[in-house]
């Protein structure tokens, strides 16, 4: 598994823990309601790092690498060879 796609899930997450955690250290909570939303933060921000991960995972490997080839149909064409014998015709031939 790619390094990049645990970064990025990681980079999402924490980028929506901080904004979770500032908004929730700004608002006019009690103490005890503030520290039952951070439990509850960090339970979502690792969900959304399996998801982010896991969604990034699949895009890439299963639907990316073939995207184009599936749309336009684009077949891999083998490779011919140049240097073929000429066609001759070893019979009469019927005209």
């Amino acid at each position: 598994m790619n390094i990049l796609y645990i970064v990025t899930g990681l980079v999402i997450s924490l980028l929506y823990i901080s904004y979770k955690f500032i908004i929730n250290y700004t608002s006019e909570l009690s103490e005890s309601e503030k520290t039952n939303n951070n439990k509850q933060l960090f339970k979502e921000g690792f969900i959304l790092f399996l998801i982010s991960a896991g969604s990034n995972y699949f895009i890439t490997e299963f639907l990316y690498n073939d995207y184009l080839s599936n749309i336009y149909n684009i077949k891999q064409r083998p490779i011919s060879n140049t240097l073929k014998s000429p066609e001759v015709f070893t019979d009469k031939p019927g005209f």
